[in-house]
């Protein structure tokens, strides 16, 4: 495994187009937790993360790049009939109604090339949600903090590295969402080992990352669906993938697909004009 290499523009590495610095933590790192099997995302320390609901219950994921904007994966969306509603500011659901703040969604944009009956190329969306999402740092512990993620420039690439994904899914395979966010260190792979792995054969380079344990154990799983994969760069944190398609949650040799956003950036950036 290497360090991460990445090229930002440093006019645009901190500041998230509502000129808000982006990307910034209100605490620590919680070592050991695990979106599968494991322990509960600190408070204030995925600021960014959305909860998203049908008909009040656990749905998919999403992050905040704008005041107005959430991006999720297209399959989140696709389909969909009933209602959605969109949390942010929460890290606990049990919490969100003195903690977290609830967005109605204005206007639904998946990408032309999304189509599930053939690939999830492009499994990529992006939801503009009323009133106007309110950045705050939240309390003294970080609890109620909204601040957009970072996002990387057009085909930047980052090979062999530790990444972070976050969710309210399943904590193992077949079993309950969880109501706290939950968070997991996860290894990128490059396309040789997600195929070897996998067994991937429309693996889209360009447009995929894949991410997980080859031995097993640290994975995202149902619900995680529409959610960030984050690095770390300059004391900044970056979103490179969404969660995408998995087999099972966790199985050894099956690690997961992430939607590449620095694919899209160009595309995200149009739409939010």
């Amino acid at each position: 495994i290497s360090t991460v290499f990445i090229c930002l523009c440093p006019q645009t590495a901190a500041k998230s187009r509502s000129n808000v610095a982006c990307g910034i933590r209100y605490s620590v790192v919680a070592r050991n937790a695990r979106v599968v099997g494991g322990t509960p995302a600190v408070a204030g320390n995925h600021p960014w993360h959305a909860y998203i609901l049908k008909n009040r219950k656990q749905h998919c994921g999403g992050t905040v790049i704008d005041t107005e904007w959430v991006l999720t994966a297209a399959h989140c969306i696709f389909g969909v009939n009933e209602p959605l509603v969109v949390l942010v500011g929460s890290y606990h659901y049990s919490n969100a109604y003195n903690k977290g703040r609830f967005h109605h969604i204005r206007q639904a944009v998946l990408h032309p090339d999304f189509n599930p009956l053939i690939a999830f190329h492009s499994d990529i969306a992006l939801l503009r949600v009323k009133p106007p999402i309110q950045y705050t740092s939240g309390d003294r512990t970080g609890r109620g903090a909204v601040i957009p993620v970072c996002l990387p420039a057009q085909n930047q690439e980052f090979p062999n590295t530790y990444a972070r994904v976050s969710g309210y899914g399943l904590t193992r395979e077949k079993g309950v969402p969880s109501r706290m966010l939950k968070t997991v260190q996860v290894t990128i792979l490059n396309k040789s080992a997600c195929r070897v792995y996998t067994g991937v054969r429309k693996f889209r380079e360009d447009r995929m990352i894949c991410a997980g344990n080859p031995s097993g154990g640290r994975d995202a799983c149902q619900g995680d669906s529409g959610g960030p994969l984050n690095i770390m760069y300059n004391d900044r944190v970056y979103q490179i993938g969404i969660v995408s398609f998995g087999e099972g949650c966790g199985r050894s040799r099956y690690p997961g697909v992430y939607t590449k956003v620095a694919h899209f950036r160009n595309w995200i950036d149009r739409k939010l004009r």
